[in-house]
């Protein structure tokens, strides 16, 4: 299932962020990024984030398996607005170690309905 993500997620959102870079980036980020890259240090991240608000500019989308998050989704303007683009995916992560590979897809389909929605509001308001 793939929700809005609220403040009760935080915990759920570092664990995934954490599990997703340290399995993703090894050989590629240094190893004291990565060691650095705990679930507090995303507590303290995500703690931060405005996720009761779901009317940001910035929406988070949660994918949740039984009790447990298994995947996050991050998407909204795009940050360079030079870009030729009304909307940006800002970050898809979703642990491997779940075994739910259709939680990437699903969160892929929720945001892009999103941001098609958000785009065709854009184009109808002017802004």
């Amino acid at each position: 299932m793939i929700l809005l993500a609220r403040p009760e997620d935080v915990d759920g959102i570092a664990a995934v962020h954490a599990r997703a870079w340290q399995g993703a980036y090894p050989g590629i980020l240094p190893a004291s990024t990565l060691q650095a890259f705990t679930v507090d240090s995303r507590r303290k991240y995500w703690s931060g984030v405005r996720l009761d608000d779901p009317a940001g500019e910035r929406p988070v989308f949660v994918a949740v398996e039984g009790d447990s998050a298994v995947g996050f989704a991050v998407c909204g303007r795009p940050r360079d607005r030079d870009m030729p683009f009304d909307a940006e995916l800002y970050a898809l992560n979703v642990d491997r170690a779940t075994g739910v590979a259709g939680s990437a897809a699903a969160c892929l389909r929720i945001v892009s309905t999103i941001l098609q929605d958000a785009a065709l509001a854009t184009s109808i308001s002017g802004s």
